[in-house]
């Protein structure tokens, strides 16, 4: 865990050198990453501490599901002078399915519709697909990429949990990279209290000098304010994660699960991201295991070519890949003739078969007319 929050830290440092860009919000999230990487091994809340410890329990208990979300935020980044903050705002819906070791994740932009798909197990156990509808400059089509599902992915291909909403003090997206026991737990300087209008307050710090506070009922369990404050670099972070929630039930057990979540991060008290989420559809039956196939994949059209990272189980080992709206299979070899035909193999056949016409009907004339010489020449 802790080398995964690290490799996260440094994969954002060098796409922040890369890009030129000097973004506030990740460089929030590297400091908070190193905080908890560096933490975590201390971090551990008692069985019996708080009904903290009952919510976790709950929300670990939720095993499948399905929920539509509308993510709506703006964020605070600088120029390549590192002076000049600019304000980008962004807008999109998440539709994630998930059953066990399954989950798959939709996302669709608000401004040009394309839908990226990433999806754990949609290839058979053990794979990781990832798919971006959008069209490539000159038509072109982007590859289905299949790889192991224990690589390490960058945070375009992350599939947040749906089971751990409205529990981690982030954006949506980066909730994927956390533990969220590691980042509540902490035994250290830990008190808890009841208020009168029914919820518990629990404080505590973390060794790395991180304090929290969260608020949550017991009775369905349920957080409702959780604030996370920290310093790096002499710089005081301060992130709050305010929830509204609705009554689920779950395996007979009612929960408080999140019908908005709203985050806000600031830097020495200016605003440098707001975000949020709403839940515009949850439940938590085991959806339909075909939307864990590749034939579910949003515009994933016969014809797409494959990028095949998997050391196993390739379908032809000597062929380039594509999909052909059956099954993943080596083109111009003889699996592509198992499935259905896709439209480069409409068009190939057509083609053929047009030529073949075209030689049958010059072979013909040219046979009329030679027959038609040597009548008129015995006519004479």
């Amino acid at each position: 865990m802790t080398q995964l929050l690290l490799l996260f830290a440094s994969r954002a440092v060098r796409r922040e050198r890369a890009t030129g860009l000097r973004v506030a919000h990740v460089r929030g999230v590297v400091a908070v990453t190193i905080l908890y990487a560096m933490a975590y091994p201390h971090l551990s809340l008692a069985d019996d501490a708080t009904p903290f410890s009952q919510l976790l329990s709950v929300r670990r208990a939720i095993v499948s599901g399905h929920v539509v979300l509308t993510i709506e935020g703006k964020q605070v980044v600088f120029d390549e002078s590192g002076r000049n903050p600019l304000e980008k705002r962004y807008a999109e819906r998440a539709e994630i399915w998930f059953d066990g070791d399954n989950l798959r994740g939709d996302w669709t932009t608000r401004s040009g519709g394309e839908t990226v798909v990433s999806c754990f197990g949609c290839a058979g156990e053990g794979t990781h697909v990832y798919y971006d509808n959008s069209v490539l400059p000159g038509g072109k089509k982007v590859a289905l990429s299949v790889t192991e599902d224990n690589a390490i992915n960058p945070p375009k291909d992350a599939v947040p949990h749906p089971r751990w909403a409205g529990i981690a003090a982030a954006p949506f997206r980066l909730t994927t990279y956390f533990d969220p026991e590691a980042i509540l737990g902490s035994s250290y300087h830990h008190t808890s209290e009841s208020l009168q209008d029914g919820t518990h307050r629990i404080s505590w710090v973390n060794d790395r000098s991180g304090k929290y506070e969260v608020r949550l009922r017991n009775d369905p369990p349920g957080i409702e304010h959780l604030v996370m404050t920290y310093e790096h670099d002499g710089k005081a972070y301060v992130e709050t994660l305010a929830v509204e929630n609705k009554v689920h039930s779950v395996n007979s057990i009612e929960l408080l699960y999140p019908q908005r979540i709203q985050f806000r991060q600031t830097i020495n008290g200016d605003i440098v991201r707001e975000e949020t989420v709403r839940v515009n559809e949850a439940n938590f039956n085991a959806p339909d295991p075909v939307v864990f196939s590749l034939a579910r994949i949003t515009g994933l059209l016969p014809g797409t070519p494959v990028h095949w990272a998997l050391p196993r189980d390739r379908p032809a080992p000597n062929a380039p890949l594509e999909w052909n709206g059956v099954a993943i299979v080596g083109v111009h070899s003889g699996q592509a003739d198992q499935g259905a035909m896709g439209p480069r193999e409409v068009t190939r056949s057509s083609i053929r078969n047009l030529v073949i016409a075209a030689n049958v009907m010059i072979l013909a004339l040219f046979v009329v007319a030679w027959i038609t010489r040597r009548i008129r020449i015995r006519n004479r």
